[in-house]
C-alpha cells in the first residue's frame, strides 16, 4: 500500500523528474479517512505550530513532523496542508478566527 506525505507546503524542489502535476483541493473528512486507513507514511510539516494545528484539525494519529525533503515519486501523493491567515503567534494549537486550513491532494497527473 503506498502512503501519503503529510505537508504543509509545495515545492519545486520535491520534483526529481518532469511531468504534469495534478493539484486536488480536498476536504478534512478525506485527510481523516486517509489517515485513519493508515495511508499517512510521513509528516514533513516544518514548522511546530503548523503541525499541532494540523494535528488537532485530523485527529487522528499520524507520524511525529520531522522537517525534510520530499521527492514526489517516493508517496501516493502529498497532502498539503496550506495555512492561510496572519503569522501564528509563538505556541499556537488553534486556528486564529480569521484563518483557514486549505486541503491539497498532489500527485503526478495520470
Amino acid at each position: 500500500m503506498q502512503t501519503y506525505a503529510l505537508t504543509n507546503a509545495f515545492s519545486i524542489n520535491m520534483l526529481t523528474r518532469r511531468g504534469l502535476i495534478q493539484f486536488e483541493p480536498t476536504t478534512l473528512d478525506t485527510v481523516r479517512a486517509i489517515a485513519q486507513n493508515g495511508r499517512i507514511g510521513t509528516n514533513a510539516i516544518g514548522h511546530a505550530d503548523t503541525d499541532a494545528i494540523v494535528r488537532n484539525l485530523i485527529a487522528v494519529d499520524v507520524p511525529p513532523a520531522e522537517r525534510q525533503t520530499l521527492d514526489l515519486d517516493d508517496y501516493a501523493g502529498l497532502i498539503v496542508a496550506q495555512y492561510r491567515g496572519p503569522r501564528l503567534e509563538a505556541g499556537a494549537a488553534e486556528l486564529p478566527q480569521d484563518a483557514t486550513i486549505e486541503w491539497w491532494l498532489v500527485s503526478r497527473k495520470r
